[in-house]
């Protein structure tokens, strides 16, 4: 543990299920992990995509049809077909203009009228709350910006990014705001 540091990953988060200071929690999660690793390996949790929703390849190959497949997801071929259709239109939209986060948290507070360094702050204030995670919402998903960028930027958690950009996108549907040709728009 901690031999190799992922940004992304929260440690602290992770331990302190498995006991109640750092050190406790570290042998905990080691205790953990060494009686699932003594199970072996699990024919139930192997395979995906095509091997898992079939069975077998006999039983892929004996379907007759061509079958699109994906490892990454599990399910029928015309599923499979439809998500990965969605990901290539996500792919082909053209995003807007890139503007440094600094200039968007100017952009945000002027809005929400509120001082820029007030998104970084860890204040549930309801207006607070709401001009973060506009900006979380433009910022990864119109902008473009990965959710540990925003974080890092914030001071807050990756999967927090994630939660805020959805309350974003309601907050900005519910109110009118966009995000156009890096302008913000009422």
């Amino acid at each position: 543990m901690r031999e190799i540091v992922c940004p992304w990953q929260d440690i602290e988060y992770v331990l302190l299920n498995f006991g109640a200071t750092l050190g406790a929690a570290a042998q905990g999660y080691l205790s953990f992990m060494g009686s699932r690793f003594a199970r072996g390996k699990r024919p139930d949790l192997t395979g995906g995509g095509l091997m898992r929703s079939y069975g077998s390849w006999t039983e892929v190959r004996n379907e007759g049809q061509r079958i699109k497949g994906d490892e990454r997801i599990l399910g029928e071929s015309a599923f499979v077909q439809r998500i990965l259709s969605h990901a290539e239109e996500g792919l082909r939209r053209p995003r807007a203009p890139k503007m440094s986060l600094k200039t968007l948290a100017q952009r945000v507070g002027a809005l929400c009228e509120i001082e820029p360094d007030s998104l970084c702050h860890k204040s549930r204030k309801a207006h607070l709350v709401e001009a973060r995670s506009l900006f979380c919402f433009w910022a990864v998903r119109n902008l473009g910006y990965a959710a540990t960028t925003v974080a890092s930027f914030i001071g807050t958690t990756q999967p927090g990014i994630g939660y805020a950009a959805d309350r974003g996108e309601a907050i900005a549907c519910e109110k009118g705001y966009r995000l156009d040709e890096a302008q913000l728009l009422i």
